[in-house]
């Protein structure tokens, strides 16, 4: 029997759009919409909210954006900022606007100050500067789940937005691209071509020390519609989705 209605999934090609389609069905208590971009706009605020209230839509899981790594973060930050800001405003007025009744969005991990106490507190966030090779990115995160939150605030009736913060996510359909990938798909893509081509080692940046905590797709899957079942325990602060283990780059490498 469907208890969850219908739930939009938002960003449904990327790493955990995908997952959280395949979770929802295998949940077998919803009906789940997976639009492509060519098939809804959800930059278009007017065409995001119609879509929305034709298709009577009671959930949204909004894991639509643009993601990188280093590289791309330091090359592109306007493209960043801008394409992650403009689509998560878009999404939760959108949302707001049609009534549905409750719409996960999607933090990072590098929301957190550098300064931060590890393990991550979510009240950490606004505490100190954040990460250069990531500040556009992380403050287009930082602005998605303050508006959240601030439309939590103003409408406690309306729309349940649930800000989530998953930790390094790894998985299938991550992006195995040299330049453009995070962590752990860009250790595994390097080891792959080099032992491909039978190359007697391989250079790492950095020193190897700095630690990482990594959480499978289908464990921030698995959380998201938990949440969209039972709520956070508080509406007026994010969740982290973690695994926390943490380990080095050097460890990880190895």
């Amino acid at each position: 029997m469907t208890t969850l209605g219908n739930i939009l999934v938002a960003g449904a090609n990327g790493m955990i759009g995908r997952a959280c389609v395949q979770e929802i069905e295998a949940d077998n208590e919803a009906v789940v919409f997976a639009p492509s971009r060519k098939e809804l706009d959800l930059k278009d605020k007017l065409v995001l909210q119609t879509y929305l209230q034709d298709n009577f839509i009671d959930h949204v899981i909004f894991a639509a954006g643009k993601v990188g790594g280093i590289v791309e973060n330091l090359e592109k930050p306007a493209e960043f900022i801008y394409e992650n800001a403009s689509l998560s405003l878009s999404g939760i007025s959108a949302a707001s606007n049609a009534g549905v009744k409750s719409m996960v969005v999607f933090g990072s991990s590098c929301v957190y100050p550098l300064s931060a106490a590890q393990p991550y507190e979510e009240s950490s966030i606004l505490t100190g500067a954040i990460e250069e090779t990531s500040f556009a990115y992380a403050t287009a995160k930082i602005l998605t789940i303050n508006a959240a939150l601030a439309f939590n605030r103003q409408y406690p009736s309306g729309t349940r937005f649930i800000p989530v913060i998953p930790n390094s996510v790894y998985g299938p359909y991550d992006n195995y691209d040299v330049k453009s990938s995070h962590v752990m798909a860009a250790l595994i893509r390097k080891i792959f071509d080099a032992a491909k081509s039978g190359a007697k080692k391989i250079e790492l940046w950095g020193s190897g020390e700095p630690k990482r905590e990594f959480v499978y797709v289908d464990d921030v899957a698995n959380a998201t519609l938990f949440l969209l079942k039972n709520g956070s325990d508080e509406s007026l602060t994010p969740t982290n989705i973690g695994g926390s283990q943490e380990i080095t780059i050097r460890e990880l490498a190895k």
